[in-house]
């Protein structure tokens, strides 16, 4: 009956939100296991929006994985649902994060072609946080084309957002990948800055993805500057 339906829905919300949580904490595989448990009640209930969240949220997992084939998968699963449902913010959301797993693929140009396409929606929208993200992608695709100047732009306007947003995770990101191109552009003082930064705010909002890439572009770091007591520090924090 009815009743049975809203039971299930509650339990398969409380799925995702766990399935969130852990998600955010790096935790994947626990947060794989709830969303799968969400995603099958979901599609019981013919709840056809919550499959699309969740075979998104499935997909980001696969995407922090390495793992683009697969996410790809699930990010197709939901834009189809998007489009049935002429949801063009998500629709618009989901075609940036398979740009993501062109990024992964080392496509960097099909990377940008789906961010520019679905960049004015979001700007137009002030949609947070993908406005944040999208900067931070297109920032990455321009570093791994070497294009630092661009890269660091995407990068100070995704950090500038993500402060007046006070989104600590997105700022994070920011910074560990501002550390990074730093790194490369031989800036080491200040590379170093924002690294720490990444790992300190890594701490702070208990997110082990974060710790462990800050980690071990620091352990590298006081490696190749011949501080190795630092770099065993950060190499067991990577471990």
């Amino acid at each position: 009956g009815l009743g049975d339906v809203y039971k299930r829905q509650g339990i398969a919300d409380l799925n995702n939100n766990l399935g969130i949580f852990y998600r955010f904490k790096g935790e994947y595989e626990l947060a794989i296991n709830h969303f799968f448990e969400s995603l099958r009640i979901k599609q019981k209930n013919n709840d056809h929006e919550g499959v699309a969240s969740i075979s998104n949220n499935i997909g980001g997992i696969y995407e922090e994985m390495e793992d683009p084939d697969r996410a790809l998968s699930y990010y197709n699963q939901s834009l189809h649902s998007y489009e049935l449902l002429n949801d063009t913010a998500n629709v618009a959301k989901i075609k940036m994060n398979i740009g993501n797993t062109c990024l992964l693929k080392g496509l960097y140009d099909s990377a940008l072609l789906n961010y520019y396409t679905v960049l004015p929606v979001f700007e137009k929208k002030k949609i947070f946080p993908n406005l944040n993200k999208i900067y931070l992608n297109l920032g990455e695709s321009y570093e791994y084309k070497h294009f630092f100047d661009s890269a660091q732009q995407y990068y100070e306007d995704a950090m500038n957002i993500s402060i007046s947003e006070s989104d600590d995770h997105l700022y994070s990101r920011a910074s560990l990948y501002m550390g990074r191109l730093l790194l490369q552009s031989d800036s080491h003082d200040q590379a170093l800055t924002y690294l720490l930064h990444a790992y300190i705010l890594g701490e702070k909002i208990d997110n082990l993805r974060t710790l462990r890439d800050a980690s071990e572009l620091l352990m590298d770091f006081y490696t190749s500057a011949g501080r190795y007591d630092s770099s065993s520090f950060y190499a067991a924090e990577y471990i």
